[in-house]
């Protein structure tokens, strides 16, 4: 992580099915926000939207879209983003 104030892992399974896990740490407390978007840059779900110390954290993603339904087969991307950086990941969901 360097000067960086934080940092996003590869997502493991990938590809995944039916859910993948996404592993980020923060080196100070900040506001932060995990979100995934389709290929097309389309809004599918919100995982994080919150204040964390810092320290390294896991989330799960569960291959859903914020309204409860299977998102497709396909490419995804997971953005981390706070104030002052924003990283991205690529992700590969087969069902």
């Amino acid at each position: 992580m360097n000067r960086m104030k934080m940092a996003l892992g590869q997502n493991y399974p990938n590809p995944f099915n039916p859910a993948t896990t996404i592993q980020y740490s923060v080196r100070e407390r900040q506001w932060v926000t995990l979100t995934i978007f389709n290929h097309l840059g389309q809004y599918v779900n919100t995982l994080v939207q919150s204040y964390r110390n810092a320290g390294t954290y896991r989330t799960k993603w569960d291959g859903k879209k914020q309204n409860g339904m299977p998102a497709a087969n396909g490419v995804y991307f997971c953005r981390l983003q706070s104030e002052k950086s924003t990283l991205i990941r690529k992700m590969t969901l087969l069902r």
